[in-house]
């Protein structure tokens, strides 16, 4: 990928709206100086082939009132390397491909009450022996909304539920226990 400087002689700073045809680019030329003996033209620096061809194809590149002041070879960028790769893969020939069997490994035995569980994927599970509903929540939050949710006529909500006395004492009115907080 090349990249290129272009100068604006004579110029501090300056902004050009250049057009070739149906394209348009917007170049700010910075840097510049005037001194008494020596003189630095407002300079531009792209690596980007669109532009490049915008500006080397306008009227003000051919009439002198943007120069080419230095180019320079740099490596490719990821955006470049994944242009040039979608360029390649469209032009190259299709290939057959061969299918290789993979091996399968084994698998192994999984005794019952751990494969149920593994298999649970409701987030509510009863406990009997302690007659107290488990509800998986994210937060406290969640927890809230869950009661105010299940329990409307208790009439919960999150001012009332803010102290961990008043939320433990809300969970065993309502005979719940939430997991995950």
């Amino acid at each position: 990928m090349k990249r290129k400087i272009y100068g604006a002689p004579g110029q501090m700073e300056c902004k050009l709206i250049i057009t070739n045809g149906l394209f348009k680019a917007e170049v700010h030329f910075r840097g510049g100086s005037i001194m008494d003996k020596s003189r630095r033209p407002a300079s531009y620096a792209t690596s980007r082939f669109i532009e490049q061809d915008i500006i080397e194809n306008s009227a003000e590149f051919k009439c002198g009132k943007i120069v080419l002041l230095h180019e320079m070879e740099v490596p490719d960028d990821a955006e470049e390397l994944a242009r040039k790769a979608s360029m390649h893969v469209a032009t190259t020939e299709p290939q057959e491909v061969t299918e290789t069997p993979t091996p399968v490994a084994e698998t192994a035995t999984v005794p019952e009450s751990i494969a149920e569980e593994m298999n649970d994927t409701n987030p509510k599970s009863s406990t009997e022996e302690e007659g107290v509903e488990e509800v998986e929540v994210a937060c406290k939050a969640d927890a809230v909304e869950w009661l105010k949710e299940h329990c409307p006529t208790k009439g919960y909500n999150g001012n009332n539920l803010r102290s961990k006395e008043a939320f433990e004492a809300a969970c065993k009115e309502a005979n719940v226990r939430f997991v995950g907080i």
